[in-house]
């Protein structure tokens, strides 16, 4: 059989996996142990070696540093992806992990690593130095416990030059320390970020990453300094961007007043409790703020996802305003037990005809509808309202039928409601 057939079976017999766990039982160690000619074509063919998952603890340093060493020398010169885990352990070990890393700089391609906090100076250092080929990084920072390791806050800048084709970012940090993130990347297209950002440093990435397609701030904090540093920002206009989440203990929505996202899509703002456990979001939320970023931006938004957000049910109405002629999606999650989904809104989203014949409802295209607890209605309207919008011909236009819904009713308080969407259930309405 040729060599080259050989190896593309080899290949197939790659596991499906993202990243390549060293196994005998499978892969390239695998077929590389069932007799010395297929050893020297495995060994011979780079692409079997080009991925690799580890975990470095104390227990087994130095074995998997070996394994990992010899894996890479023989991928030859292919782009190189790794999924490395790195637990406290001694300096002169985990130096020899950031000399393999620093070897190989040149080729990575793609790079996910979970580090304690005291060694992320050593990675962002030699990860802000050129790494042409790497595509997607990923970067999980633990809290130490190697408390006698320098643990000051660390710089982290990434640029065109350092990584000319660097598309994905997903960068986080567990615990208390921090690391100042600076992607200055014009072609980045995805970028999540899961650790403590101002809203003034929040808008100081989005400036340097115009080419954004995907962003998702999970933890920024609110600062009085912020209300003043923020002044100092014109619009920033991305004009790729189709999907935003903003998670905060109070005032995400205040980086809508320096946006405009002509082509957002899908939109998530979301309160989360600060460390003591407390909620903040009610006081914070800016309707203004929210209906001049529609205004400005005319983004055709399908998705909307709102948490612990909205202080009431005029907001809500208020909301499905702005974005009612493209919303096919609208997501309540609330833990406050505020009720915001109630009568009015329910009789607004019933597809009625108006005198003109035209459709006379909020989001005539809404096809999936979840709010979980926040309902608080009279028995009968979720049913109407569903039902309204469950017929395939309605005769004053198009009405799109409503897919998926999710309320948590009772056959004690919503008996009628009960009943009547068993019946569209068994029809094909999706009802979780």
């Amino acid at each position: 059989m040729p060599v080259e057939l050989v190896q593309k079976i080899f290949l197939h017999c790659l596991p499906g996996d993202e990243y390549t766990r060293p196994d005998h039982r499978s892969g390239p160690l695998l077929v590389s142990q069932i007799c010395s000619s297929w050893r020297h074509v495995a060994l011979a063919t780079p692409r079997l070696w080009c991925s690799l998952w580890i975990q470095l603890s104390r227990n087994n340093v130095d074995r998997r540093l070996n394994t990992m060493a010899t894996w890479l020398s023989r991928s030859a010169a292919c782009p190189l992806t790794l999924h490395a885990q790195v637990q406290s352990t001694g300096l002169d070990i985990v130096n020899l992990f950031f000399m393999l890393l620093d070897a190989y700089k040149q080729r990575w391609k793609d790079l996910r690593l979970v580090l304690p906090f005291s060694w992320a100076r050593l990675a962002t250092h030699i990860l802000s130095q050129s790494t042409p080929l790497l595509e997607v990084f990923r970067m999980r920072v633990a809290k130490s416990q190697d408390s006698w390791l320098p643990t000051s806050q660390t710089s982290f800048l990434l640029t065109d030059e350092s990584a000319p084709r660097l598309r994905h970012i997903h960068w986080g940090i567990t615990g208390p320390q921090a690391v100042f993130f600076l992607p200055h990347l014009s072609r980045l297209e995805e970028l999540d970020v899961d650790s403590e950002l101002s809203v003034t440093e929040c808008l100081v990435i989005l400036q340097q990453c115009p080419q954004l397609l995907s962003c998702e701030f999970r933890k920024i904090r609110s600062v009085e300094s912020d209300v003043v540093d923020v002044d100092m920002f014109s619009p920033i206009t991305l004009p790729r961007l189709h999907s935003l989440a903003l998670h905060s203990i109070s005032g995400a929505d205040m980086l809508l007043d320096y946006l405009i996202l002509p082509a957002l899509t899908r939109l998530k703002i979301a309160v989360v409790s600060d460390a003591s456990g407390q909620n903040v979001g009610v006081s914070t939320w800016s309707q203004r703020r929210f209906s001049n970023f529609f205004a400005l931006s005319n983004c055709p938004l399908q998705s909307l996802i709102l948490q612990d957000v909205l202080p009431s049910e005029e907001a809500l109405i208020h909301c499905l305003e702005c974005v009612s002629a493209s919303l096919v999606e609208l997501v309540l999650l609330d833990t406050r037990g505020l009720f915001v989904m109630r009568d009015r809104v329910l009789t607004l989203l019933v597809a009625r005809q108006a005198r003109d014949g035209s459709v006379a409802c909020l989001c005539p295209r809404l096809e999936a509808l979840r709010f979980g607890r926040s309902l608080m209605s009279a028995d009968g309207l979720l049913a109407d309202m569903v039902e309204s919008r469950w017929e395939r011909n309605l005769p004053w236009g198009p009405v799109t039928r409503l897919r998926s819904i999710n309320p948590c009713i009772s056959v004690v308080d919503h008996p009628e409601d009960v009943r009547r969407l068993a019946v569209l259930r068994d029809k094909g309405l999706h009802c979780s």
